[in-house]
C-alpha cells in the first residue's frame, strides 16, 4: 500500500510541474582580423555584423580577435574595417542556435596617397642620355621655388635661389 502511495503521489508532482525546455536562442561569431600578406593581427578594427534581424559592431583586442556572443540565429553580411586598410567584407555568414561560428579577415593595406606629376616645361631636353643641360633665362624664371624635381638647378653654378624663382646670371 505504501509503494501505490507513493507512485500516486510521485505522478501527481509529476501531472502538475511545469518541464521547461532550456534550448538556446542565440548563437555567436568570433573570428581573427589579420593584414594580408604577412598575417599580422589589427588591433582596433571595427567589425560589423547585419542581418534581417539584426545589426551589432565591435572592435578587434591587441591579437585582432573578436567575438559576438548573442546573435540572433540567422545570415549575415560581415564587414571589417580599419583606417590605413582596405575595408573586408563577406556576405551570407551562418549563424546558428547554440553554437559559434568563425571567421577569419584578411585585410590589404590601403592606397594612402597616389602621387602622379608630370612637367610639361621640362629644363632637361627629353632624350638626352648624356649629363647635357640647356638653360634659357626664361626656363630658369619658370621652376617653382623650392622644387625637388629641379636639383640640378642648386648645383649649377650661375644659378642661384632667392625668395621668388630662380635666377641664372
Amino acid at each position: 500500500m505504501r509503494a501505490a502511495l507513493a507512485i500516486v503521489a510521485l505522478a501527481a508532482i509529476v501531472a502538475t510541474s511545469q518541464i521547461t525546455s532550456t534550448a538556446g536562442t542565440t548563437g555567436g561569431l568570433s573570428g581573427t582580423v589579420l593584414s594580408a600578406p604577412y598575417g599580422e593581427p589589427i588591433a582596433n578594427a571595427t567589425v560589423r555584423v547585419e542581418s534581417s534581424t539584426q545589426i551589432a559592431s565591435t572592435h578587434t583586442d591587441a591579437r585582432g580577435n573578436f567575438t559576438f556572443v548573442s546573435l540572433t540565429p540567422d545570415v549575415y553580411d560581415v564587414a571589417v574595417e580599419r583606417l590605413g586598410f582596405n575595408r573586408w567584407r563577406e556576405r551570407g555568414v551562418v549563424v546558428f542556435a547554440d553554437s559559434t561560428t568563425r571567421i577569419s579577415a584578411q585585410l590589404s593595406l590601403a592606397t594612402i596617397v597616389s602621387v602622379l606629376y608630370h612637367d610639361f616645361t621640362s629644363l632637361v631636353k627629353p632624350r638626352i642620355v648624356s649629363d647635357v643641360y640647356t638653360y634659357s633665362a626664361a626656363r630658369v624664371a619658370l621652376a617653382p621655388q623650392p622644387s625637388a624635381n629641379y636639383w640640378v638647378l642648386r648645383v649649377t653654378p650661375g644659378i642661384t635661389f632667392g625668395a621668388g624663382a630662380p635666377v641664372m646670371h
